[in-house]
């Protein structure tokens, strides 16, 4: 950790900002050529820890990528599309199929959207005004919005800042574990998933081994 030297006019901006501590922190991560300002570490794009930044306003973050552990941990920083989408997509379904939550009927209509949900644009439009409604409420409450279906990169990958993927042997290593060892479904979605990044902005993507909450700079994410 750095010695800060409060004489330096920046340096004491930087201090009265963040607390010495974690100023100091802050400074050992940074790759720029002069003292950054406020503004640039709390935009963070120059810090070497944390592939998230301030500026990723919404962000796809790969199945078992760790998005619960995450949220638990910092509820303040993102809006989570399940959250907001999950229990309206259900109702959605079970009105539209005409069955009962929890049905075979129901889980084979839930099935049939969810799939070949390209198939039935009256669900795409039910989602379109979902997605646009979590969009508004993350931009008005200043919170990042967080999603992991493949069927949003799908339909909207224009609208992420950053893409978060796993490398194939961490994605199964992960998803064979908490799919109780069914290593075939686990590489059939992951094959999935990389055939729409390849039609996806590259400077979008990053891969990781890591979870998410070791993904965040240290202004979004203090350490203590």
């Amino acid at each position: 950790m750095k010695c800060l030297n409060k004489n330096i006019p920046a340096i004491k901006v930087l201090i009265d900002e963040f607390g010495e501590v974690q100023a100091s922190k802050l400074l050992d991560t940074w790759q720029g050529a002069s003292i950054p300002t406020v503004s640039e570490l709390k935009a963070g794009n120059n810090l070497t820890s944390g592939l998230i930044k301030s500026t990723d306003k919404i962000i796809w973050g790969h199945p078992a990528l760790g998005k619960t552990t995450a949220l638990e941990a910092n509820p303040n920083l993102f809006i989570d599309w399940d959250v907001e989408f999950n229990s309206n997509r259900d109702k959605w379904i079970a009105d539209k199929s005409n069955t009962i939550k929890g049905t075979p009927e129901y889980k084979a209509a839930r099935n049939e959207y969810l799939i070949n949900f390209q198939s039935h644009p009256d669900f795409i439009n039910f989602v379109t005004k979902e997605w646009n409604k979590a969009k508004q409420k993350a931009s008005r409450e200043d919170k990042k919005l967080l999603a992991s279906p493949h069927m949003l990169l799908q339909l909207f990958p224009n609208d992420f800042d950053k893409i978060i993927t796993l490398s194939d042997e961490t994605f199964m290593e992960r998803a064979v574990k908490r799919s109780n060892g069914d290593e075939v479904n686990s590489r059939l979605w992951k094959e999935g998933i990389n055939k729409t990044l390849e039609g996806v902005d590259k400077s979008k993507i990053v891969t990781t081994d890591k979870y998410l909450v070791e993904l965040l700079s240290p202004v979004q994410f203090p350490v203590t």
